[in-house]
Protein backbone atom coordinates (compact mmCIF):
# COMPACT_ATOMS: atom_id res chain seq x y z
CA UNK A 1 0.00 0.00 0.00
CA UNK A 2 1.06 3.58 -0.67
CA UNK A 3 0.14 6.67 1.36
CA UNK A 4 -0.16 10.18 -0.07
CA UNK A 5 -0.91 13.56 1.44
CA UNK A 6 -3.36 15.43 -0.78
CA UNK A 7 -4.13 18.96 0.41
CA UNK A 8 -3.46 17.86 3.97
CA UNK A 9 -5.64 14.73 3.70
CA UNK A 10 -4.02 11.30 3.99
CA UNK A 11 -5.08 8.85 1.28
CA UNK A 12 -3.96 5.22 1.13
CA UNK A 13 -4.04 3.40 -2.20
CA UNK A 14 -3.53 -0.13 -3.46
CA UNK A 15 -1.81 -0.16 -6.85
CA UNK A 16 -0.83 -3.18 -8.87
CA UNK A 17 -0.35 -4.38 -12.43
CA UNK A 18 0.69 -2.49 -15.54
CA UNK A 19 -0.99 -1.28 -18.69
CA UNK A 20 -3.87 1.17 -19.22
CA UNK A 21 -4.82 2.80 -15.92
CA UNK A 22 -8.08 1.92 -14.16
CA UNK A 23 -9.28 3.79 -11.08
CA UNK A 24 -11.69 1.78 -8.91
CA UNK A 25 -13.80 3.89 -6.52
CA UNK A 26 -15.48 2.08 -3.64
CA UNK A 27 -18.74 2.91 -1.91
CA UNK A 28 -19.88 2.55 1.70
CA UNK A 29 -18.59 -1.03 1.79
CA UNK A 30 -15.02 0.28 1.58
CA UNK A 31 -12.13 -0.91 -0.61
CA UNK A 32 -12.86 -4.56 0.24
CA UNK A 33 -15.60 -4.32 -2.40
CA UNK A 34 -12.85 -4.55 -5.05
CA UNK A 35 -10.78 -7.39 -3.58
CA UNK A 36 -12.00 -9.97 -6.11
CA UNK A 37 -11.88 -7.68 -9.16
CA UNK A 38 -8.44 -6.13 -8.64
CA UNK A 39 -6.33 -9.26 -9.32
CA UNK A 40 -8.38 -10.01 -12.44
CA UNK A 41 -7.82 -6.54 -13.90
CA UNK A 42 -4.18 -6.30 -12.76
CA UNK A 43 -3.23 -9.01 -15.26
CA UNK A 44 -3.35 -6.37 -18.01
CA UNK A 45 -4.00 -3.01 -16.37
CA UNK A 46 -2.52 -0.51 -13.95
CA UNK A 47 -5.17 -0.82 -11.21
CA UNK A 48 -5.49 1.98 -8.65
CA UNK A 49 -7.78 1.45 -5.64
CA UNK A 50 -7.92 4.48 -3.35
CA UNK A 51 -9.17 4.14 0.21
CA UNK A 52 -11.37 7.20 0.60
CA UNK A 53 -10.66 9.21 3.79
CA UNK A 54 -12.11 7.39 6.78
CA UNK A 55 -12.44 4.09 4.87
CA UNK A 56 -10.09 1.13 4.73
CA UNK A 57 -6.58 2.16 5.75
CA UNK A 58 -7.09 5.90 5.22
CA UNK A 59 -7.69 7.88 8.44
CA UNK A 60 -10.66 10.25 8.67
CA UNK A 61 -10.06 13.67 7.14
CA UNK A 62 -11.21 15.46 10.29
CA UNK A 63 -14.08 17.23 8.50
CA UNK A 64 -17.13 16.06 6.53
CA UNK A 65 -16.42 15.33 2.85
CA UNK A 66 -19.09 15.36 0.17
CA UNK A 67 -19.06 13.40 -3.08
CA UNK A 68 -17.78 16.57 -4.76
CA UNK A 69 -14.94 16.79 -2.22
CA UNK A 70 -14.01 13.17 -2.83
CA UNK A 71 -14.03 13.74 -6.59
CA UNK A 72 -11.72 16.77 -6.27
CA UNK A 73 -9.43 14.75 -4.00
CA UNK A 74 -9.24 11.89 -6.50
CA UNK A 75 -8.51 14.31 -9.33
CA UNK A 76 -5.54 15.65 -7.39
CA UNK A 77 -4.49 12.10 -6.52
CA UNK A 78 -4.36 11.22 -10.22
CA UNK A 79 -2.17 14.26 -10.80
CA UNK A 80 0.14 13.16 -7.98
CA UNK A 81 0.35 9.62 -9.37
CA UNK A 82 0.98 10.82 -12.91
CA UNK A 83 -1.59 8.24 -14.03
CA UNK A 84 -2.36 9.97 -17.33
CA UNK A 85 -5.61 8.99 -19.01
CA UNK A 86 -7.71 6.61 -16.91
CA UNK A 87 -10.89 4.58 -17.04
CA UNK A 88 -12.89 5.13 -13.86
CA UNK A 89 -15.25 2.55 -12.36
CA UNK A 90 -17.34 3.27 -9.27
CA UNK A 91 -19.67 1.11 -7.20
CA UNK A 92 -22.73 2.58 -5.41
CA UNK A 93 -21.63 5.85 -3.72
CA UNK A 94 -18.34 5.41 -5.52
CA UNK A 95 -20.28 5.50 -8.80
CA UNK A 96 -21.66 8.91 -7.88
CA UNK A 97 -18.15 10.12 -7.03
CA UNK A 98 -16.79 8.66 -10.29
CA UNK A 99 -19.41 10.50 -12.36
CA UNK A 100 -18.65 13.80 -10.63
CA UNK A 101 -14.92 13.22 -11.18
CA UNK A 102 -15.55 12.58 -14.88
CA UNK A 103 -17.63 15.76 -15.12
CA UNK A 104 -14.99 17.87 -13.33
CA UNK A 105 -12.04 16.58 -15.34
CA UNK A 106 -14.04 16.35 -18.56
CA UNK A 107 -14.69 20.09 -18.43
CA UNK A 108 -11.14 21.09 -17.54
CA UNK A 109 -8.98 18.29 -18.97
CA UNK A 110 -11.02 15.99 -21.24
CA UNK A 111 -7.99 13.80 -21.96
CA UNK A 112 -7.78 12.57 -18.35
CA UNK A 113 -10.90 10.35 -18.29
CA UNK A 114 -11.13 7.85 -21.14
CA UNK A 115 -14.30 6.08 -20.09
CA UNK A 116 -16.62 5.62 -17.13
CA UNK A 117 -18.28 2.53 -15.63
CA UNK A 118 -21.07 3.17 -13.12
CA UNK A 119 -22.12 0.16 -11.05
CA UNK A 120 -25.55 0.55 -9.41
CA UNK A 121 -24.68 4.15 -8.45
CA UNK A 122 -26.43 6.19 -5.79
CA UNK A 123 -28.10 9.46 -6.72
CA UNK A 124 -30.15 8.10 -9.61
CA UNK A 125 -33.40 9.00 -7.88
CA UNK A 126 -34.08 12.25 -6.00
CA UNK A 127 -34.73 12.03 -2.28
CA UNK A 128 -37.42 13.85 -0.38
CA UNK A 129 -36.50 17.50 0.34
CA UNK A 130 -37.27 16.75 4.00
CA UNK A 131 -34.20 14.49 4.17
CA UNK A 132 -32.01 17.40 3.08
CA UNK A 133 -32.96 19.66 5.98
CA UNK A 134 -30.49 20.29 8.80
CA UNK A 135 -33.08 19.03 11.29
CA UNK A 136 -33.36 15.68 9.52
CA UNK A 137 -29.60 15.34 9.33
CA UNK A 138 -29.22 16.03 13.06
CA UNK A 139 -31.96 13.53 13.88
CA UNK A 140 -30.85 10.68 11.64
CA UNK A 141 -27.08 10.70 11.97
CA UNK A 142 -26.88 9.75 15.69
CA UNK A 143 -29.25 6.84 15.01
CA UNK A 144 -27.18 5.76 12.00
CA UNK A 145 -23.97 5.81 14.06
CA UNK A 146 -25.62 3.61 16.69
CA UNK A 147 -27.29 1.23 14.26
CA UNK A 148 -24.35 0.51 11.98
CA UNK A 149 -22.15 -0.73 14.81
CA UNK A 150 -24.70 -3.43 15.71
CA UNK A 151 -23.62 -6.75 14.26
CA UNK A 152 -27.12 -8.01 13.42
CA UNK A 153 -27.96 -4.81 11.52
CA UNK A 154 -24.73 -4.89 9.51
CA UNK A 155 -25.24 -8.59 8.78
CA UNK A 156 -28.84 -8.01 7.66
CA UNK A 157 -27.82 -5.16 5.36
CA UNK A 158 -24.97 -7.25 3.98
CA UNK A 159 -27.26 -10.22 3.29
CA UNK A 160 -29.64 -7.90 1.49
CA UNK A 161 -26.75 -6.76 -0.70
CA UNK A 162 -26.21 -10.24 -2.20
CA UNK A 163 -28.44 -12.37 -4.38
CA UNK A 164 -26.80 -15.53 -2.99
CA UNK A 165 -25.35 -15.16 0.51
CA UNK A 166 -23.02 -18.09 -0.26
CA UNK A 167 -21.10 -15.75 -2.58
CA UNK A 168 -20.26 -13.34 0.26
CA UNK A 169 -16.57 -13.51 1.27
CA UNK A 170 -16.02 -15.27 4.56
CA UNK A 171 -15.59 -12.87 7.46
CA UNK A 172 -16.68 -9.81 5.45
CA UNK A 173 -19.09 -8.50 8.11
CA UNK A 174 -16.60 -9.11 10.91
CA UNK A 175 -13.91 -7.18 9.04
CA UNK A 176 -16.38 -4.38 8.35
CA UNK A 177 -17.38 -4.13 12.01
CA UNK A 178 -13.73 -4.15 13.11
CA UNK A 179 -13.15 -1.18 10.81
CA UNK A 180 -16.35 0.59 11.83
CA UNK A 181 -15.48 0.43 15.52
CA UNK A 182 -12.19 2.27 15.02
CA UNK A 183 -12.23 5.88 16.27
CA UNK A 184 -14.13 8.23 13.98
CA UNK A 185 -15.17 5.63 11.40
CA UNK A 186 -18.86 5.45 12.34
CA UNK A 187 -18.98 9.26 12.19
CA UNK A 188 -17.49 9.18 8.68
CA UNK A 189 -20.03 6.61 7.54
CA UNK A 190 -22.93 8.58 9.03
CA UNK A 191 -21.71 11.76 7.33
CA UNK A 192 -21.40 9.90 4.03
CA UNK A 193 -24.93 8.52 4.24
CA UNK A 194 -26.08 12.05 5.02
CA UNK A 195 -24.36 13.26 1.87
CA UNK A 196 -26.17 10.61 -0.20
CA UNK A 197 -29.46 11.95 1.18
CA UNK A 198 -28.69 15.62 0.83
CA UNK A 199 -27.10 16.06 -2.59
CA UNK A 200 -28.57 18.88 -4.65
CA UNK A 201 -27.93 17.80 -8.25
CA UNK A 202 -29.10 14.29 -9.06
CA UNK A 203 -26.83 11.82 -10.85
CA UNK A 204 -28.78 11.98 -14.14
CA UNK A 205 -27.97 15.69 -14.29
CA UNK A 206 -24.26 14.92 -13.95
CA UNK A 207 -24.34 12.04 -16.45
CA UNK A 208 -26.23 14.16 -18.98
CA UNK A 209 -23.32 16.56 -19.35
CA UNK A 210 -20.49 14.01 -19.55
CA UNK A 211 -18.36 13.91 -22.68
CA UNK A 212 -16.83 10.45 -22.16
CA UNK A 213 -18.18 6.96 -23.01
CA UNK A 214 -20.40 5.72 -20.16
CA UNK A 215 -21.23 2.11 -19.29
CA UNK A 216 -23.80 1.31 -16.59
CA UNK A 217 -23.91 -2.04 -14.79
CA UNK A 218 -26.63 -3.27 -12.46
CA UNK A 219 -27.45 -6.47 -10.63
CA UNK A 220 -30.83 -7.75 -11.80
CA UNK A 221 -31.75 -8.61 -8.20
CA UNK A 222 -30.42 -5.46 -6.52
CA UNK A 223 -32.67 -4.75 -3.52
CA UNK A 224 -30.59 -1.82 -2.28
CA UNK A 225 -30.97 0.30 -5.42
CA UNK A 226 -33.34 -1.53 -7.81
CA UNK A 227 -32.22 -1.54 -11.48
CA UNK A 228 -35.27 0.53 -12.41
CA UNK A 229 -33.27 3.51 -11.14
CA UNK A 230 -31.23 3.26 -14.34
CA UNK A 231 -34.18 4.56 -16.37
CA UNK A 232 -33.43 8.11 -15.28
CA UNK A 233 -29.81 7.69 -16.40
CA UNK A 234 -30.89 6.33 -19.77
CA UNK A 235 -33.21 9.30 -20.23
CA UNK A 236 -30.36 11.69 -19.45
CA UNK A 237 -27.93 9.85 -21.71
CA UNK A 238 -29.73 8.26 -24.70
CA UNK A 239 -27.80 5.37 -26.22
CA UNK A 240 -25.84 4.72 -23.04
CA UNK A 241 -24.56 1.14 -22.79
CA UNK A 242 -26.36 -0.78 -20.06
CA UNK A 243 -25.66 -4.27 -18.70
CA UNK A 244 -27.92 -6.05 -16.23
CA UNK A 245 -26.26 -9.08 -14.63
CA UNK A 246 -28.68 -11.88 -13.71
CA UNK A 247 -28.68 -13.53 -10.28
CA UNK A 248 -26.76 -10.63 -8.80
CA UNK A 249 -27.50 -8.16 -6.02
CA UNK A 250 -25.96 -4.80 -5.11
CA UNK A 251 -22.47 -6.12 -4.30
CA UNK A 252 -21.63 -6.72 -7.95
CA UNK A 253 -17.79 -6.66 -7.59
CA UNK A 254 -17.92 -9.36 -4.92
CA UNK A 255 -20.74 -11.47 -6.34
CA UNK A 256 -19.87 -11.38 -10.05
CA UNK A 257 -16.19 -10.36 -10.22
CA UNK A 258 -15.37 -12.16 -13.48
CA UNK A 259 -18.27 -10.60 -15.36
CA UNK A 260 -17.55 -7.13 -13.97
CA UNK A 261 -13.80 -7.31 -14.66
CA UNK A 262 -14.59 -8.26 -18.26
CA UNK A 263 -16.96 -5.29 -18.60
CA UNK A 264 -14.39 -2.85 -17.20
CA UNK A 265 -11.66 -4.27 -19.46
CA UNK A 266 -14.03 -3.91 -22.40
CA UNK A 267 -14.69 -0.28 -21.45
CA UNK A 268 -10.93 0.35 -21.43
CA UNK A 269 -10.51 -1.28 -24.86
CA UNK A 270 -13.55 0.51 -26.30
CA UNK A 271 -12.25 3.89 -25.15
CA UNK A 272 -8.82 3.19 -26.67
CA UNK A 273 -10.38 2.35 -30.01
CA UNK A 274 -12.66 5.38 -29.96
CA UNK A 275 -9.95 7.85 -28.88
CA UNK A 276 -8.50 9.94 -31.74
Amino acid sequence: MLVFQIDGVSVTIDRRGSGPSVLLVHGLGGPAMWERVTPLLAAGHDVIVPHLPGFGESPPAGLPLSADDHALLLGRLLDTLGAGSVTVAGISYGGEIAAILAALLGAARPDRIRSLVLICPTGSRPHSPLLRTNFAQRMFRPFIRWALTRAWISDTLSRRSFFAISSRPQGLVRRYLDWLRQPGRADVLAETIGDVWSRGESLPGVVGRLVVPVRVVWGADDRTIPPGAALALEAARPGMRMTVIPRCGHSVPLEKPDELAAIIAEAVAYARVESP
